[in-house]
């Protein structure tokens, strides 16, 4: 068990790394930069601290590393480029309380209902779906693995036997037993 968790951990942290990596070559292989429309109309030494302060004056290959770097050791995802001085790492905690709101809560409904179907479904082994209901099969005939045939209840299964002929005249006629109403097993 402990193998198996620790491969898993390693494949989600180089997945992890690869989308990282995909996503911030993509976003630097889009013709321009991020600073161009806001300081199209700053003068030229104005720009070139702003492409300093952001990193934007190193090669794609070190601001990677740098971004990589401080993603690893710190947890910063770097500053902002729309809201200067604010820090995408802060805005991300900030706002996650609003998704987590709604995707908590459906997690917790999910898990409540997925307990009692499937309490539900255990009482019930065998004897869902109710008679009447097609089930899914090859050639209307249901199957169990290793060619043997299930079928739906104890009338049907003596009727489909010619064990008693009588069995089959009253399955024909009332399939489910229960005369008029199908709707339980």
């Amino acid at each position: 068990m402990k193998k198996f968790l620790v491969k898993r951990i390693g494949y989600m942290i180089v997945t992890l790394v690869i989308i990282i990596t995909a996503t911030f070559y993509m976003m630097h292989s889009i013709p321009g930069d991020p600073l161009a429309h806001m300081a199209r109309n700053l003068p030229e030494q104005t720009k070139a601290n702003y492409y300093a302060k952001y990193g934007l004056d190193k090669s794609t290959t070190e601001q990677y590393g740098i971004f990589m770097k401080n993603l690893i050791t710190k947890g910063d995802l770097g500053e902002s480029l729309k809201y200067p001085g604010t820090y995408i790492t802060d805005t991300l905690l900030e706002n996650s309380k609003v998704s987590a709101t709604p995707g908590g809560l459906a997690l917790i409904v999910g898990v409540f209902l997925g307990i009692i179907l499937g309490i539900v479904a255990a009482l019930h082994k065998n004897k869902w779906p109710p008679c009447g209901t097609p089930r899914p099969s090859v050639g209307n005939q249901p199957h169990l693995p290793g060619g043997r045939r299930e079928h739906g209840n104890r009338r049907e299964q003596e009727c489909l036997s010619g064990a008693r002929r009588e069995a089959c005249d009253d399955y024909k006629a009332d399939p489910c037993g229960r005369g008029e109403l199908c709707q339980d097993d």
